[in-house]
């Protein structure tokens, strides 16, 4: 890889650290509320080999997402090995992990990083980002659709929740929309340079664009002209589709798994409408990595079943813990180590 400086990469930015700060500072404050000896018992009493065990199926996640990113690549470009893919994703998750987005903020840093590894240009890199991003929210918004027709009909959930499932479907209506973006001009399929400048006549004649948009209006092109390929290749699609999917659930077994190893039993389906729940209302751009969103919106969804107000809150937050902070600071070092190494080059 060539140079990079911390600019580049977008990792520091004090506005985005004063918002993780202050993520804290309310998670801090609600344990306070709670009960902080209460909550603070109930989450040392995990065993060590308990916190290791889940963070070992936290970094299966971490693989398998990036795993879903190198089925594509690999058809591409065999510059990039698994491990250099694992280790952008991570990278790309710390970014993500500060930035108060809808699970987009770290995408350029791998884009940017993946260009120098793989030589491939970044229309085709954007467009492997979008059509994973893509299946992993179709596969996110099928699990949380099933938990919510089924917590409707059992328990009173919180608005915000359905508010967010909308925003999603959204936001999927808008992946799909930019895939199939070369539908909506004209089209000669046997001239693609024909096909360009008529895309570019209609919105000069629209939007009175300048050069720069017109560059930036090729790139969006040439990155759907990209993702509709990929989706042509259903066998591929089925195989994301089922990480994603495998991907998602292991979520709400970890939450099953922190409640037991914290001595406490909840209902699984319970645990899925929380967990699922919990994401979608996190994925709102509020705090870094859904901080406070999350937490609260699980504990309140644990607290309907068996769990007082205090327990449901420590394992949410012994959960956020191994979910987020853990590979964040795991994250984190990956990141600096590669800073650490391209400044001394």
């Amino acid at each position: 890889m060539e140079k990079t400086n911390l600019v580049t990469l977008g990792i520091i930015g004090f506005k985005k650290i004063s918002f993780l700060i202050l993520g804290m500072a309310v998670i801090t404050a609600i344990a306070l509320k709670l009960g902080l000896e209460d909550v603070y018992h109930i989450i040392v009493g995990i065993s060590l080999y308990g916190i290791f065990f889940m963070v070992i199926l936290q970094v299966i996640s971490l693989f398998l997402s990036a795993y879903s990113l190198y089925i594509l690549l690999i058809e591409k470009s065999t510059n990039c090995s698994m491990y250099e893919v694992f280790k952008i994703q991570l990278i790309g998750s710390f970014v993500e992990s500060i930035t108060p987005s809808v699970k987009l903020g770290g995408e350029p840093v791998k884009i940017y990083l993946l260009k120098q590894s793989t030589g491939l240009s970044y229309s085709e890199l954007t467009a492997m980002l979008l059509v994973t991003k893509f299946y992993s929210l179709l596969s996110f918004l099928a699990i949380l659709a099933a938990a919510l027709l089924i917590g409707i009909m059992y328990l009173e959930l919180p608005s915000i929740i359905y508010f967010s499932f909308a925003g999603l479907i959204g936001f999927l209506i808008l992946f799909y929309t930019f895939f199939n973006i070369n539908k909506f001009f004209p089209k000669n399929k046997n001239d693609v340079k024909k096909e360009k400048r008529n895309f570019m006549s209609n919105l000069r004649l629209v939007k009175k664009v300048n050069s720069f948009l017109d560059t930036m209006a090729n790139f969006l092109l040439k990155t759907s002209k990209c993702s509709e390929e990929m989706l042509k290749d259903y066998k591929k699609a089925l195989k994301l589709l089922v990480i994603s999917s495998i991907v998602w659930m292991l979520y709400p077994l970890k939450v099953v798994l922190v409640a037991y190893l914290l001595g406490f039993s909840i209902n699984p389906i319970i645990s899925v409408i929380g967990t699922f729940g919990a994401y979608a209302v996190s994925m709102l751009p509020l705090f870094p990595g859904g901080l406070v969103s999350f937490e609260g919106t699980l504990t309140f969804i644990l607290s309907l079943d068996s769990l007082m107000p205090y327990e449901a809150f420590s394992v949410s937050v012994v959960t956020r813990i191994i979910t987020f902070w853990i590979p964040l600071i795991f994250s984190g070092i990956v990141s600096l180590n590669l800073l650490y190494g391209n400044s001394k080059k």
